[in-house]
């Protein structure tokens, strides 16, 4: 699918990605196992009002689409596009020449993604030691990169 995929296309695609999108490492707790055991994961995420936007985006990459009602009546209900790590992995991957500002969160979900394994994904237990301290520099920097607020010498 992503090889009909066009350059002009994928520079969309990135722009997207870069104002709507949100590449996020992100860590919860699954308690509704015998064991509760904390997983990191990674997410690609793209939101927006339009049906249309939506339908292409889904249409050219793959994906699934989600209704959202906002909080504010007066708005429009949101779109979630959304995907599976390895189908995000393959579109960052196509898309990481022409990122801008979400490059480097880019460059570490496509990291954190090689990382796994089918055997093992987001499970600590079979997981070297080593590979779950990376993830941890990983989710680490990526909290630092998306931290709110100003620069402390901005």
């Amino acid at each position: 699918m992503l090889s009909n995929v066009t350059s002009e296309e994928w520079g969309y695609i990135a722009g997207l990605i870069d104002g709507e999108g949100s590449i996020s490492i992100t860590r919860g707790i699954r308690k509704d196992r015998p064991k509760p055991y904390e997983r990191t994961y990674a997410k690609l995420n793209i939101y927006s009002c339009s049906e249309v936007l939506m339908g292409w985006l889904k249409c050219k990459v793959g994906g699934n689409v989600y209704r959202t009602a906002l909080r504010n009546p007066l708005w429009k209900d949101g779109l979630n596009w959304t995907a599976s790590p390895s189908l995000s992995c393959d579109i960052l991957e196509a898309c990481l020449p022409m990122l801008v500002i979400k490059r480097r969160q880019a460059e570490l979900f496509v990291e954190f993604f090689s990382t796994s394994t089918l055997a093992t994904s987001g499970r600590r237990s079979g997981v070297a030691y080593s590979v779950l301290q990376r993830r941890e520099e990983m989710y680490t920097e990526w909290r630092a990169l998306n931290k709110r607020g100003r620069e402390a010498n901005a």
